[in-house]
């Protein structure tokens, strides 16, 4: 007969450690796959920061040409104004500089009571797709009235 001896691994009792070394091992026999996942995690952080970089100058920008534009309607009139509105609304289209300078736009048409050029104005709107899930509606329009056919129901 033969004696037998079973060895036994010692187990860690620490938890990082064994987490560690179970770590290690997996990296160790899967060099490439980790490899691989690392620099796909690297080109996309590097991807993220630039887009970020990029939405925050745009947003520095748009927003300067807001106050640029605003300051030019009230020092200098409506038509210097109303043109620096529109360079920018052509210039960062899509941004809420863009849409504050268009509201802008419509409110002193309406407050200098041009009624009719602040409804009939072709302002121009976003021509992306909302990112809601859920579908948009048209609004209704602003400046005709509803004509009531009937003012009491028979």
């Amino acid at each position: 007969m033969t004696k037998k001896t079973i060895a036994a691994e010692v187990e860690n009792t620490d938890l990082v450690a064994s987490l560690l070394t179970g770590v290690i091992q997996f990296c160790k026999k899967n060099k490439r796959g980790v490899i691989a996942a690392l620099v796909i995690l690297a080109l996309s952080a590097a991807t993220g920061s630039f887009y970020a970089a990029h939405q925050k100058k745009v947003a520095e920008e748009s927003w300067a040409a807001y106050y640029v534009a605003q300051t030019a309607l009230l020092t200098q009139g409506e038509e210097e104004g109303f043109k620096q509105i529109d360079a920018l609304a052509q210039a960062f289209p899509n941004t809420n500089a863009a849409q504050y300078a268009l509201l802008l736009k419509g409110d002193t048409l309406y407050a200098h009571e041009n009624y009719a050029q602040a409804c009939t104005k072709n302002f121009p709107t976003p021509k992306t797709k909302p990112s809601t899930p859920w579908p948009r509606y048209p609004a209704p329009p602003l400046c005709k009235p509803r004509r009531i056919t009937k003012l009491r129901p028979k």
